[in-house]
């Protein structure tokens, strides 16, 4: 596990981007240092129009935002219109951009901005984002709202769990514990992480803002599930979460998840509590609403290659089309795939 020495300094952003002026994680310097630093080889490339920004890494002749499957939203940071943005990048005349984990109003406002300065834009549906919003309600009064097959299973199997065994839960807000975190995801049926720096940094990171909620469920003092948080102001996003497959039978992810969700609601009071990105049935056991996340791609009609680039895009976007029937208008941003070509 290492991270590359210059990397934490390599996103030159101005103090006004940090999370603690920002106050949304994703969109702070912070975010974007980790990331790059321990899950991101390529050279980034800030765009800086004063009020706004957007932290971006050039992929051969493609311009792409700095994200990946770790990223939950990607967006601009700071209050300012993303046209000043747009124009930065549309002079350093890439035949490409790709941006991708977009909320739908920011995926609009640069669609539009893109083709002002001379793009063929083509957005995408990516996945969803379930969550729930607490509208004043307490734990108690959240866990009534929730299917009573969930709770109920939930209650035999802590009922079980602690006739077998000795547990306990751990909540933290500092990383000490994020070793044993790692220890359950590795032990769990989940893929191995392509990054291992990452995950000890982020926690180590959001610790130093104060953001992090880290729960360890032990069963007989072998740590068995594990969650990691962000909790902002108003916000708590379920970010990682693991169990180990020995323990399935006690439900221990879903013992924590009452601790988490608790601790959330009744101590941190967050108005909102989003459980990341994906669609997986069991997130609308916990969750009420959801919105969707949109990538774009988009090319460059004032480069050569750009220009040829569109003219091939163009040519799939009719193929996979087709006729339509009773004169129906497809939507662009609905093309089904979750990733550009």
């Amino acid at each position: 596990m290492s991270i590359r020495a210059d990397a934490m300094d390599a996103i030159d952003l101005p103090e006004r981007f940090g999370f603690r002026q920002q106050g949304d994680f994703f969109r702070s310097a912070e975010w974007f240092r980790c990331l790059h630093a321990t899950a991101v080889r390529l050279p980034p490339r800030v765009y800086d129009a004063g009020d706004a920004a957007m932290v971006c890494c050039w992929n051969g002749r493609t311009l792409e935002g700095l994200a990946n499957y770790y990223t939950t939203e990607f967006g601009v940071l700071g209050d300012g219109q993303v046209d000043a943005i747009v124009e930065r990048i549309a002079s350093d005349r890439p035949s490409g951009v790709r941006l991708t984990f977009l909320a739908e109003a920011a995926a609009d406002s640069l669609t539009q901005a893109l083709r002002r300065v001379g793009f063929f834009v083509r957005p995408y549906f990516m996945y969803e984002n379930w969550f729930v919003r607490l509208h004043g309600r307490d734990f108690q009064s959240y866990l009534a709202g929730r299917p009573s097959q969930t709770t109920n299973t939930i209650k035999r199997r802590r009922k079980k769990l602690a006739a077998s065994h000795a547990y306990e839960i751990m909540l933290a807000r500092d990383a000490d514990r994020i070793g044993d975190f790692v220890k359950v995801y590795e032990e769990s049926w989940k893929h191995a992480e392509p990054h291992p720096a990452f995950i000890p940094t982020l926690a180590a990171t959001c610790a130093s803002l104060g953001i992090l909620r880290l729960g360890i469920l032990y069963v007989d003092g072998v740590p068995a599930a594990s969650q990691l948080w962000i909790t902002t102001a108003k916000k708590a996003l379920i970010y990682k979460l693991a169990y180990k497959d020995s323990f399935r039978e006690y439900s221990v992810g879903s013992i924590l998840s009452l601790e988490m969700f608790r601790q959330a609601i009744d101590e941190d009071r967050v108005e909102e509590i989003d459980y990341g990105v994906g669609s997986e049935p069991y997130k609308r056991d916990w969750m009420e609403e959801h919105r969707r996340l949109y990538g774009l791609v988009a090319f460059n009609l004032r480069t050569p290659s750009g220009f040829v680039r569109a003219g091939v895009e163009k040519a799939k976007l009719a193929l996979r089309r087709g006729p339509l029937r009773g004169g129906a208008k497809p939507d662009a941003r609905d093309v089904s795939s979750t990733s550009a070509p």
